[in-house]
């Protein structure tokens, strides 16, 4: 007797064929992401807005601080001049003027070392000198109000970032020294405080490039902006 192939038995599938099986089925099976009705698109623009105008406050921060600091530096030259005690001095205010608010005080933060980097760089300072600098009196200021260090050692490091995108400047040039300086001014405040400065430090060359390459492509988007509105008019 011959034997014949039973209809019930299944026919032996490739792992590619299963795999690629299952990816058609999870496809279809996916909704499509809901449309915004009014309230939604609303909300979106107005978070966009609201992103837009803390960007635009850190920016005048940084631009404020920037002329204050190069003014400050040029107007000595000649003379011996503390550079320490002016970035002291820029940072404190910066606090101050943020009261009790978190949001203002980190725009505060990376707005003022943003344009002290900025600043320095203008009137022909050093400015790993000034990095270390920066990053000592914002984790003082911070620590002197009562906020949090590793947030903001964070916001200083990342205005460093941009700053130094806006002159020019690679960071490798200034991470090592920010990053030992932060753990130096860490250790006098508290071994919690060290714990989250070494959270923050963790890839700091890495990620203070990031920081400065993102601010390179919006600074290059926000120029192409301005230069086809220019056009048109």
């Amino acid at each position: 007797m011959v034997a014949t192939s039973s209809p019930l038995r299944s026919k032996k599938t490739s792992p590619a064929s299963a795999v690629a099986a299952r990816r058609a089925s999870t496809t279809a099976v996916q909704s499509p992401p809901p449309s915004l009705g009014h309230a939604g698109g609303a909300i979106r623009d107005g978070i966009v807005g609201a992103l837009e105008r803390m960007g635009a406050i850190e920016s005048e921060v940084a631009a404020l601080v920037r002329a204050s600091v190069a003014d400050s530096l040029s107007a000595a030259r000649g003379a011996v001049v503390d550079v320490a005690l002016v970035i002291r001095e820029v940072f404190a205010g910066t606090v101050d003027a943020a009261g009790e608010s978190a949001g203002a005080l980190r725009l505060g933060i990376q707005g003022a070392a943003r344009g002290t980097v900025a600043g320095v760089h203008d009137a022909g300072g050093d400015l790993s000198s000034a990095v270390t600098e920066i990053v000592a009196a914002a984790m003082a200021e911070g620590h002197r109000v009562g906020a949090e260090v590793g947030g903001v050692l964070r916001a200083a490091l990342d205005g460093v970032a941009q700053g130094l995108a806006e002159v020019g400047r690679s960071t490798a040039d200034v991470a090592a020294g920010a990053a030992q300086e932060a753990l130096a001014v860490a250790a006098d405040i508290s071994g919690l405080a060290v714990e989250a400065v070494r959270q923050v430090i963790r890839g700091t060359a890495e990620g203070m490039e990031e920081v400065a390459r993102r601010h390179r492509a919006a600074s290059s988007k926000g120029n192409a902006r301005a230069d086809g509105h220019a056009a048109r008019g």
